[in-house]
């Protein structure tokens, strides 16, 4: 559960960091900064999940 999710949320990230490098504006740089406080959000709450389903 946590690696396939990690996994995806990191290519996203990946995604978004691209994007911001090529942009010379704001735009993707806001982007990114918010999908970093929702890829930070989603990885603690599967670090929960994950222990919560193997117990």
């Amino acid at each position: 559960l946590y690696l396939t999710t990690a996994i995806l949320l990191n290519f996203g990230f990946i995604y978004y960091s691209i994007m911001c490098l090529r942009d010379n504006t704001n735009t993707y740089a806001r982007k990114t900064f918010l999908f970093s406080i929702i890829f930070l959000f989603l990885l603690y709450l599967i670090f929960v999940a994950d222990k919560i389903v193997s117990n």
